[in-house]
């Protein structure tokens, strides 16, 4: 693989500022055990595994009884290690039991307050309860419940499942979609002693008979049909025809409807009114005869057992199993990963506490699936810190490309977990011809909006990004909403200066990297460096008429200057007109004029430029005052009004009819932000209030830069930080991670996982420097590792532990900078050897995917006589190029193949000028999707084998199947 990365040299995009890093739970351990620094912590987590792990514990508050008699033991080998040897602990008390203790505390004083009619005091009593679940589906349908209510439903289902003849040691089966019953059925599985099997609630048939009876299950919970999309997902009839191939299962309990029995009478009262039958409810499902014996409604299994009586957890040792977690293998084989009640939940609530900064009572949402790992993940880690699960079930833009934000709004999230290829979905429907949303008062015609009425507003398409520069540090935006822009001389900023502001800006640690990049940018340009062919009135003269030629016809200029050396405007684009166009046009104008004038030849502006949205009115004010006072700034003149080449000295002499510094009047509305006057046009993200979320957090595969600062910049308004996070479900959580104490880069991990003695080796197992690409692994045990695979430990140990004595090798190539951040680069198996040269396909689909018309792709390996290997891409492109390229009829296809050919040739060069042209794809094939697991990871594996029409082995994992078929048929046009 290439020594320099792509990602190399990335400036710093966040820093922790004093207030997040004093409330980051983080904070609170470092004091606990006595250290100051992040260095200093990581330094005593890998030095002493054994003691770190014991405040671990203590931090979370985990109790045991008995206590163990030793913590570690590796006298079988760190293959195998022995861990709490002798530990009596079932992990669902400390999800449940002590939290439920803490609200039993508060009612009685809140019902003593109440009576003495002190209400505000009761009220603020009464809001300390903190809600264990909020769910909701996408038609809108919502349920909350507190964890007193929740201990509830699980000791009901839990005396249910025994009653049903369930024990200790048996697995049972969860193909659910996330839900409430999701998470008391998982949480009654351990209370119980038996053992969870979650799959993916989109699973086929033979995906769930497979992992059933590997397991050997003994039951299976499964539900009605589901929406998804507005479509019903039959999962009930997929259950039971793989019911029918698994012997050992002798009861599927079958959930009618989701949130139904957690109505609040059906939680406060124990009558049998709301029994209900399992035959009766069969005769809706239409379940097979020979099957309905074995058919429980929820309902009847929540009342099966003696459910008055409080449901003490079944007595289990630390080291029983707790869960098995499948998940697919390099080769296709699933592996079945085992954990027990210490390993799992407790790598996950350490994980979500100290990167995530998740506390009691914070609100986490991940949008997941039972199915993976984060589903597991998210419930008993937020369960064990006492948080809230913020739960959505449903596609994340449907009905509209808001619902995720607007999710997180209404139950006010605090953490949201979002993989990257979700962004590059939600980044791609706000480029897209999206339905606006009118909101706040559009009734005035008095008030305009982008130089319409209210009205007339109504009418015009939402905001349309069109792009971002390559690079992918500059997201270039093109919308309709007010824009601010600068552009520059080709001599005015050097990249020497350039390379220096960066380094200033690593320097100093300073946060919100992008906007104060541009501020010292601009600073720069205002001290008149360069040639500054504009300081010739003539120059000046034409740029000017070019500019207020656009005005009315492709754009609503709202302010701007023309400096020695650069211009400032702020405008809006009408209908119809983009800003990349604009630029192309008056920077090829102007340049080619102002060259004749100046009998001078060559390249006059710089060929990129600054573009920035207005977010609200104060920016718009602000902006608007930078761009009138700019010469005065930079001492050109002694007020704004005098300077010649400015909308304000245009506006003192009623030249034109560009707004002045009265049009900052509420009585307008110029941007397309969040001001009360002008909500009529928001981009999704932009129409709910998200000032409650504070982190993001992601994990699943590797970033492209693009979206990366998609989610930064333009959702996180550049203040939140995004928490990545790589490991694995062997690994019960991650590896590498970010986290509140430490300065962010994009599509970074600041440091590894605490505890988690993490290096980078080369081929013959030794230590490689920074800047150098090798195999990640892990060099000492952690609490959270895999207990092997299930009933497979030979293919567990050759999988992860036989390449290098003693040592963990993950399977992904990794890189650590100079500054000591480090970069998942894909995986080491999906590595190509290219003329000689090794490369991770993630590099070659970063730069695939910094292209305006690309939304996703995904490279792999095929044969090939010269190379010895050859490079293809699969890209999708987005919704703008689809509709100017809709596929032809029979008389135009010449035309159709040229523009896709135009594209894969523009493709090829923008790989070639950053990695060398042995390394640019040899074929670029277009296609309306990839093949992609429900958690949105990209199946190479499965790409290159229906490519070359091998066997792709298990699909049972994949969203989209139909998307196989594609790539298949795409071989045939391999030439």
């Amino acid at each position: 693989m290439q020594d320099t990365h792509l990602l190399e040299d990335q400036p710093i995009a966040w820093t922790p500022t004093p207030d997040v890093i004093e409330r980051a739970q983080l904070t609170r351990f470092m004091k606990q055990v006595g250290v100051s620094t992040w260095d200093e912590l990581y330094e005593f987590s890998i030095r002493d595994v054994e003691k770190f792990t014991v405040e671990v514990l203590k931090f979370l508050d985990i109790k045991f009884d008995p206590p163990y008699e030793k913590l570690l033991d590796t006298s079988n080998g760190v293959e195998m290690p022995t861990w709490l040897a002798g530990a009596g602990l079932n992990i669902t008390e400390m999800c449940l039991d002590r939290w439920v203790r803490i609200e039993r505390e508060i009612l009685p004083a809140y019902d003593r307050l109440g009576d003495e009619g002190k209400w505000e005091e009761a009220e603020s009593l009464n809001s300390t309860i903190v809600e264990a679940v909020i769910w909701e589906d996408e038609t809108g349908n919502e349920i909350s419940v507190s964890y007193a209510q929740l201990a509830r439903a699980v000791n009901k289902c839990a005396t249910g499942l025994t009653a049903h003849g369930l024990k200790r040691g048996d697995a049972i089966g969860i193909h659910l979609p996330m839900a409430i019953e999701t998470v008391v059925a998982l949480v009654a599985i351990g209370r119980i002693g038996a053992i969870a099997v979650p799959v993916f609630s989109g699973y086929g048939v033979e995906a769930i008979a497979s992992r059933m009876a590997a397991v050997n299950a003994k039951a299976l919970f499964t539900c009605a049909p589901y929406t998804r999309r507005g479509k019903a997902v039959n999962a009930r009839e997929v259950a039971m025809q793989a019911v029918n191939r698994v012997p050992s299962i002798e009861k599927v309990f079958v959930v009618s409807e989701f949130g139904e029995g957690f109505k609040p009478v059906e939680l406060l009262e124990c009558g049998t009114a709301m029994i209900a039958d399992a035959s009766e409810r069969l005769e809706m499902f239409g379940a097979p005869d020979p099957l309905s014996k074995k058919v429980v409604g929820w309902f009847s299994l929540l009342h099966s057992g003696n459910f008055l009586l409080e449901s003490e957890p079944e007595p289990t040792s630390a080291e029983d199993p707790l869960i098995i977690l499948y998940t697919s293998g390099t080769t296709g084989k699933p592996k079945g990963i085992a954990h027990t009640h210490a390993s799992f939940p407790i790598k996950a609530a350490q994980d979500m506490a100290f990167g995530t900064d998740v506390g009691r009572g914070t609100r986490i949402c991940w949008y997941t699936d039972i199915g993976w790992m984060m589903g597991p993940w998210l419930i008993y880690g937020a369960l064990i810190n006492g948080a809230t699960i913020c739960i959505y079930d449903g596609a994340p833009d449907y009905p509209t490309p808001d619902r995720m934000w607007e999710f997180c709004a209404k139950h006010k999230v605090e953490v949201l977990g979002i993989s990257p290829t979700l962004v590059r979905a939600l980044a791609s429907a706000e480029r897209s011809g999206d339905t606006p949303v009118p909101t706040g008062d559009a009734s005035s015609s008095e008030k305009t909006f982008g130089g319409g009425t209210a009205d007339e507003d109504k009418s015009v398409v939402a905001s349309l990004r069109k792009g971002w520069s390559r690079s992918g540090k500059l997201p270039h935006f093109d919308g309709e909403v007010t824009q601010f822009v600068t552009f520059r001389l080709g001599d005015s900023l050097p990249k020497t200066i350039l390379d220096r502001l960066r380094e200033e800006l690593v320097h100093d640690k300073l946060a919100d990297d992008s906007e104060e990049f541009r501020r010292r940018v601009e600073d720069y340009l205002d001290q008149g460096a360069g040639e500054c062919l504009l300081k010739d009135p003539r120059a000046a003269q034409i740029l000017e008429e070019i500019l207020l030629r656009e005005n009315g016809s492709s754009c609503d200029l709202r302010a701007w200057v023309i400096m020695p050396n650069h211009a400032h405007i702020l405008l809006r684009m009408l209908d119809g007109h983009d800003l990349s166009a604009l630029m192309k046009r008056v920077k090829g104008i102007s340049a080619r004029r102002i060259n004749q004038l100046l009998k001078r030849e060559g390249q006059l502006w710089q060929e990129d430029y600054f573009d920035r949205y207005i977010r609200d009115g104060d920016h718009y004010s602000r902006v608007f005052q930078y761009i009138q006072n700019n010469p005065v700034v930079s001492k050109l003149s002694k007020d704004k009004e005098t300077y010649r080449f400015s909308s304000s000295w245009a506006g003192r002499s009623g030249d034109t009819s560009v707004p002045t510094g009265d049009a900052l009047s509420s009585e307008n509305t110029f941007g397309g932000g969040t001001a009360d006057e002008d909500k009529s046009v928001l981009a999704p993200h932009e129409r709910h209030d998200l000032s409650l979320l504070r982190i993001f957090a992601s994990t699943g595969e590797p970033w492209n830069p693009a979206p990366w600062w998609w989610l930064f910049e333009k959702v996180g308004n550049s203040k939140l930080p995004i928490i990545n996070y790589s490991g694995g479900t062997e690994i019960a959580g991650g590896i590498l991670m970010g986290n509140p104490l430490l300065p962010i880069k994009p599509c970074s991990f600041p440091a590894p996982c605490p505890g988690m003695d993490v290096d980078i080796l080369d081929e013959e197992g030794k230590p490689v420097p920074d800047g150098t690409v090798g195999e990640l692994v892990i060099k000492q045990p952690w609490i959270g590792m895999a207990r092997g695979f299930w009933q497979e430990k030979e293919r567990y140990l050759e999988t992860y532990w036989r390449r290098f004595k003693n040592i963990w090798v993950h399977g992904d190539w990794a890189m650590r900078d100079k500054d000591g951040h480090w970069f998942i680069l894909g995986r080491s198996d999906d590595t190509l050897k290219v003329a000689g040269k090794r490369v991770g396909p993630a590099e070659v689909e970063s730069l695939l995917v910094a292209h305006p018309f690309v939304t996703e792709a995904a490279v792999i390996g095929v044969p090939d006589e010269v190379k010895g290997t050859a490079m293809v891409a699969f890209v999708v492109t987005n919704h703008e190029y689809r509709i100017s390229n809709v596929e032809p009829g029979p008389s135009e296809h010449s035309k159709f193949d040229i523009r896709n050919s135009e594209l894969e040739s523009e493709l090829r060069s923008l790989v070639a000028k950053d990695m060398g042209k042995p390394l640019a794809p040899s074929k670029i094939h277009f296609v309306s999707a990839l093949p992609k697991t429900r958690n949105a990871k990209v199946m190479r594996r499965v790409i290159r084998s229906a490519y070359l029409g091998e066997d792709p082995g298990d699909l049972s994992a994949l969203e989209n199947p139909q998307a196989v078929k594609e790539i298949a048929a795409a071989s045939e046009h391999k030439g």
